[in-house]
Parts: C-alpha cells; structure tokens; sequence
C-alpha cells in the first residue's frame, strides 16, 4: 500500500516512523508547507521524497493519503486534486489512527524498558 502523509510537526514524523516498520506499506513521501522542517530533513535522510502540493508526487501511485494538518482547506483542496482511486484519511478519522500510533509508540517504550529490566536482572543475578 503506497501512504503520502499531509503535514509537518510532531504528528507527520510520529507516522512516518511506525508507518515505514510495516512491510505492506511503502511511505511515497511528506507533504508539508515547510520543506526545510525538521521532520522534511529527516524524512529524506530516510529516502522519503518530500514536497509541498501533491503535483510533486502525481507520478506516484499513491493508495492512501493521511492528512494530520489539521487545516480544513487541505481537505478541499486534496479531493479537488487526487485521483478518485486515492482514499483521503484526515480530520477526526486521521486523529483516531494519530492516537492509535501513539498508543503502539508508547506500549513498544514500555516493552523496551522491561526487556531491558529483565537482561539487566539476568545479567546481575
């Protein structure tokens, strides 16, 4: 499944590095206002192309877009733009999935930590 996420800031990176673990989805880029934002150099440090309207990407087969901007004007502006074929998740729904990759981020902390709890008590006992 090919992914373009829609925004800069915390939310967009906290995607692109859970998303880009999965083995069925293939991150096509970062869409942002900002293309020299920390979270556009860091997603091209990965090798994610980033850009700043959807144009840069048209070449692109692109199955998902997730827009976390929060602004109501990307979502006209992206149905007026993608194919019909694209499927646009943003609003609340991109909210819900943004609060379910936190919740994997922070259970995936927490395992780390008791992992690394029980070698340390292995190692000392």
């Amino acid at each position: 499944m090919n992914v373009l996420i829609a925004g800069d800031g915390n939310d967009a990176e906290l995607l692109l590095s859970i998303l880009r673990q999965h083995k069925k989805i293939k991150i096509i880029g970062l869409m942002g206002s900002d293309d020299e934002s920390p979270e556009a150099r860091h997603a091209r440090q990965m090798g994610i192309p980033t850009g700043a309207d959807f144009r840069t990407f048209s070449e692109c087969h692109v199955d998902v877009i997730i827009d976390v901007t929060s602004d109501s004007d990307m979502h006209k502006w992206l149905n007026a733009d993608v194919p019909k074929d694209c499927e646009i998740i943003c609003g609340k729904a991109a909210m819900l999935l943004l609060e379910l990759v936190k919740r994997l981020r922070d259970d995936n902390v927490q395992m780390e930590a008791l992992l690394t709890d029980t070698e340390r008590s292995t190692i000392s006992d």
